[in-house]
């Protein structure tokens, strides 16, 4: 009796199996694991499911419920605060979207003209603006004047020669001396000539005790 070659490679070989006892072996391997009942967690149908097979465990009866349910669960908007439906948006809204950009782009501009202009990062201008109360360091006084109806951060006022910060300064108090081109002896002057007038006639705007400034 004569043997194909695959028979005497077959018999030849102890390890090598056929493709039928690999299938068959497959089979009873996957068929030794029970059925059970689940509950979807997005549309609550029941579908079934091996008991106690090996890898992750089924939550959902299909994948467009498991999309569903992803896409479903509550977020918080970065910009507003409030949940809102999502999975890959950060933002409830275009419009939270857009003013989300627009106070970072403020912001890194803001940055940016720091560093450039007076060479000083946020963190320092933050502790310069804590050290003096929120306050201008000449008047004392909070800042009022606005830009596009948002109260303006207080200036950096800076020495034009020695780029040297100073301090932080509101928007009168910045360009007054802006306008006495920072000489000292043209406010005294100033300052002698006001109170002249004042001895003189007296004047009802003038506090009878003002805060002094604060110095760096």
């Amino acid at each position: 009796m004569t043997t194909t070659p695959s028979s005497a490679n077959s018999s030849s070989c102890p390890g090598s199996t056929s493709y039928a006892d690999a299938r068959y072996r497959k089979t009873s391997s996957t068929s030794s694991h029970a059925m059970t009942t689940k509950q979807c967690e997005y549309c609550q149908s029941e579908f079934k499911v091996k008991e106690n097979a090996p890898g992750v465990v089924k939550r959902f009866c299909s994948a467009k419920c498991s999309s569903r349910k992803r896409n479903n669960i509550p977020k918080k908007c970065i910009n507003c605060g409030k949940d809102f439906p999502g999975r890959h948006s950060k933002y409830c809204s275009r419009r939270c979207l857009q003013q989300f950009n627009k106070a970072k782009m403020q912001e890194d501009n803001f940055a940016y003209k720091l560093k450039t202009t007076y060479r000083i990062t946020v963190e320092e201008y933050e502790a310069l603006l804590s050290q003096q109360d929120k306050r201008c360091a000449i008047c004392r006084k909070s800042e009022t004047s606005k830009f596009k109806n948002t109260i303006r951060r207080l200036s950096v006022d800076h020495c034009h020669e020695t780029n040297q910060v100073r301090g932080l300064l509101c928007q009168r108090c910045n360009f007054a001396i802006g306008q006495f081109e920072d000489d000292w002896l043209l406010l005294d002057n100033a300052i002698e000539y006001l109170g002249h007038w004042h001895n003189k006639h007296g004047s009802s705007k003038v506090q009878s005790v003002q805060e002094v400034p604060s110095l760096n």
